[in-house]
C-alpha cells in the first residue's frame, strides 16, 4: 500500500473542495514564465490554471502523469528534471529522468551529484551559479580519441567508430563454475554499490530493499547492469531476483547459454520427478531417501562446485553419502525405516 498523509485523488476529498476553490478565488495569479504541462489535463495548460475547477480537479481526479510524460516526448523532451523530497516520480518515468533529492542522501551532496548528471547528458548549466568565477586554461588533448586511424597503401583514411563492448561472456570461458559465478556477484555488487550509494555489504542474500533500492534505483541498475554484461535486462530485474546472489544466477542463464541448457534438462528431470510422486506415496523407505537427497541438491545450488552427492545402487536408490547428510535428515530416513516395526 502507498502510505501519504490525505487521500488525494479520492471521494474522500470531496468535503474539502468548496473550501478549496474560495481559497483559489482568493489568489492573484499571472502568465507563465515556463510553458506547463498539466497532469490534470495531460496537456498544456495556462489560463485555465486560474480557474477554481482546475484546482478542485487537481485535488480530486485522476493523476493523468502518464499521459503527461508522453505529450513531453512529443514536443522532444529527452530529460526530465525531479525537482522533489525524494526521486519516486524519477522511477516512473525511466533512466531519462534526474532527481535533485533523495530522502536518504545528503541534500548538498545530491544537488551536485543531480547537476553532474545533467551535465553529462548535455543540458546546459549556469556554471557561474556553481562554482566562483576562476580562469580558463588549456588542458592537453589527444586528437585521436575514439578515432581509430588506418595505414594502407592509399594514404591515411579515417573512420568515426564506436568501440562494441563485449561483456562478461567471454571473460567467462575457460572459468571454472565456481570462478564464474564469483566474477559475475563481482560485477553486480559494483554496479549496485553505484545505485545504492552505499555499502553494500558481504552477503549476497541481502534483500535490496534493505540496501534503500527503489524504482529509479531498479532502472539505474537495469541500465548498468545491461552495458556492464551485455545482457539485456528487464526493469523489473531486482524483484523478480531480490538480492545479488538471484541477480547473477540470472545473468549467468543469460551469458552462458550451455548452462541455460543444462537449466532446462534439469527442470524436465524435476517434472519427472514430480510425476512419480504419487508412486512414492505408498514406499515411505524410498520417499524418505528422495526428500534427503532433495534437501542435499537444494543445499548444493549454494555451493556451485560442490561434490556430487553418492550415486544409485544396483536397486536403483540413491545411494546416500552419510557425510553429506544432516543429522536431521538422518533421523529422518531411520524413523521411515522402522516406523511400521
Amino acid at each position: 500500500r502507498l502510505q501519504v498523509s490525505h487521500a488525494f485523488h479520492t471521494p474522500l476529498m470531496d468535503p474539502v473542495l468548496p473550501e478549496l476553490a474560495e481559497v483559489v478565488r482568493g489568489l492573484a495569479f499571472h502568465p507563465a514564465r515556463l510553458p506547463i504541462l498539466s497532469t490534470v489535463t495531460g496537456k498544456p495548460v495556462d489560463q485555465e490554471m486560474e480557474q477554481p475547477e482546475y484546482w478542485t480537479g487537481h485535488a480530486r481526479q485522476t493523476v493523468l502523469f502518464s499521459d503527461a510524460v508522453a505529450a513531453l516526448r512529443e514536443h522532444g523532451v529527452d530529460t526530465f528534471v525531479e525537482a522533489g523530497p525524494d526521486r519516486s516520480l524519477s522511477g516512473l518515468i525511466g533512466a531519462d529522468a534526474v532527481a535533485v533529492l533523495h530522502r536518504d542522501q545528503d541534500e548538498r551532496a545530491a544537488v551536485r551529484t543531480a547537476l553532474a548528471e545533467l551535465h553529462v547528458r548535455g543540458v546546459e548549466l549556469a556554471a557561474a551559479a556553481l562554482v566562483p568565477p576562476g580562469r580558463r586554461i588549456a588542458l592537453p588533448g589527444y586528437a585521436f580519441d575514439r578515432r581509430p586511424y588506418w595505414l594502407s597503401p592509399a594514404g591515411v583514411t579515417t573512420s568515426e567508430v564506436v568501440a562494441p563492448n563485449p561483456g562478461l561472456a567471454d571473460e567467462l570461458t575457460g572459468l571454472s563454475a565456481q570462478e564464474q559465478h564469483d566474477r559475475v556477484l563481482a560485477v553486480v555488487r559494483r554496479e549496485l554499490a553505484f545505485v545504492v550509494d552505499r555499502a553494500v555489504g558481504d552477503d549476497p542474500e541481502r534483500l535490496f530493499t534493505d540496501m534503500g533500492m527503489d524504482s529509479l534505483g531498479a532502472v539505474r541498475m537495469r541500465d548498468r547492469l545491461a552495458a556492464a554484461t551485455g545482457v539485456p535486462v528487464p526493469a523489473t530485474a531486482a524483484y523478480d531476483c531480490p538480492n545479488p546472489l538471484a541477480l547473477t544466477r540470472y545473468l549467468l542463464l543469460r551469458l552462458l547459454p550451455d548452462q541455460a541448457d543444462v537449466a532446462a534438462a534439469a527442470g524436465a528431470g524435476l517434472d519427472a520427478v514430480e510425476r512419480s510422486l504419487s508412486t512414492l506415496l505408498s514406499d515411505r523407505t524410498a520417499r524418505a531417501r528422495l526428500r534427503a537427497r532433495l534437501r542435499s541438491l537444494l543445499d548444493r545450488l549454494d555451493t556451485p562446485t560442490a561434490r556430487p552427492l553418492g550415486g544409485m545402487d544396483d536397486g536403483g536408490a540413491p545411494d546416500i553419502d552419510v557425510s553429506e547428510v544432516s543429522v536431521e535428515e538422518l533421523f529422518e530416513l531411520i524413523d521411515r525405516e522402522f516406523e511400521d516395526l
